[in-house]
């Protein structure tokens, strides 16, 4: 089931970004929310892996993919998802990710990773 959402006026497919970042070799899962920092509304990766990716290779994988746009502003590295007692994501007990830099300074790495 596809989550939409809506970023600046976008409406978007997590669904879509989630199936593009599983492709990649590094990444066992992927799941894509919407977060709410005040009043803007920004997309996060949560990105399951038992390697160190940086957010910049992860983010470069995806621009010739998906419109850029929707590429997500941040990336959380887990080492394992959380799940529901039926097996599927828990959405609501990802971490959110913190607010470090500016969002547009793609120079300044912004590692967000949770063990």
């Amino acid at each position: 089931s596809d989550h939409q959402v809506k970023i600046r006026g976008y409406r978007i497919e997590t669904g879509e970004i989630e199936h593009h970042l599983q492709q990649h070799a590094d990444v066992k899962e992927a799941v894509v929310l919407s977060i709410a920092f005040g009043e803007e509304q920004e997309l996060c990766a949560y990105i399951l892996t038992d390697q160190d990716i940086s957010q910049n290779e992860l983010r470069y994988y995806l621009t010739d993919k998906i419109p850029s746009y929707i590429i997500p502003m941040y990336f959380v590295l887990l080492s394992e998802m959380p799940l529901t007692t039926n097996g599927k994501v828990n959405r609501r007990a990802l971490p959110k990710p913190t607010k470090l830099v500016q969002p547009n300074d793609l120079l300044d790495e912004l590692e967000t990773t949770v063990a």
